[in-house]
């Protein structure tokens, strides 16, 4: 049955997800993505967008705008050109405590070397979103990388201080979703254009191809709960697929 599961039903559902395509503008949860945005008189395109969950609850969706295709962090800081970090909220959240997570976020993802160069832009980021009071259901924050400035923080619409100009300082933010602690795993690999688990068990996958530690993808099961990926150039959204691994002969 295994052997069956892998020979014909893993094409069968490789052939669902390239069939499922939806151009242009995605939506989850009700929040929309255009599949492109212009930055610094730059045109950028949607590489992913996926949920923040915590337990249960939906935090906020989030979009990754980037000049190219990225499928890891080094990837995305290595391409040319402006990116940005697009936050939605689906909760009401105190904007000191979002503040405390986005800078634990990426102190999770550093060395204590670099985060000790990085301790005032930690400070001052804390500080920025402190200001706001409240982030509601439908506010937005983005955080931008722009070339010859830095990096942009903007809540709801309106720029946020003096851009942190480090390059090094904008990775450390992009590490809050796609370092090796991720805020999120599912939305890391949303974000990569990448499945949360493989549609083969781990030590078949292709290197690479599945970025959740290896013990929560051994399943007897395997769940794809995709809020948006790239297919064949497009998106397709809200796709919940699971393949059941039978233990008969």
């Amino acid at each position: 049955m295994k052997v069956l599961i892998q020979r014909f039903l893993m094409p069968m559902m490789a052939c669902l997800f390239a069939g499922a395509v939806v151009a242009g503008t995605i939506e989850l949860h009700g929040v929309k993505f255009d599949d492109s945005a212009t930055l610094g008189g730059s045109k950028l395109a949607l590489n992913g967008a996926g949920t923040r969950y915590k337990a249960i609850f939906k935090v906020y969706v989030a979009g990754l705008y980037l000049s190219g295709k990225a499928g890891t962090l080094d990837e995305v800081i290595a391409l040319p050109g402006p990116k940005r970090m697009s936050v939605t909220m689906l909760r009401e959240i105190e904007s000191a405590e979002l503040g405390k997570l986005l800078t634990r976020g990426m102190e999770d993802n550093m060395g204590k070397a670099e985060m000790s160069k990085m301790v005032p832009g930690l400070i001052r980021l804390g500080q920025l979103f402190a200001e706001q009071k409240k982030l509601g259901p439908g506010d937005n924050f983005t955080l931008d990388w722009v070339p010859g400035t830095g990096s942009v923080v903007t809540v709801k619409g309106k720029v946020q201080g003096e851009p942190f100009k480090e390059p090094e300082f904008f990775r450390a933010l992009m590490a809050i979703w796609l370092g090796p602690s991720p805020a999120d795993w599912k939305l890391k690999d949303a974000l990569l254009n990448k499945p949360a688990c493989p549609a083969t068990p781990p030590n078949m996958a292709e290197p690479g191809s599945c970025t959740l530690p290896r013990n929560n993808c051994r399943r007897k099961y395997f769940s794809f709960s995709v809020g948006a990926i790239r297919l064949s150039g497009s998106f397709s959204s809200g796709l919940n697929v699971v393949l059941i691994i039978f233990n008969g002969s």
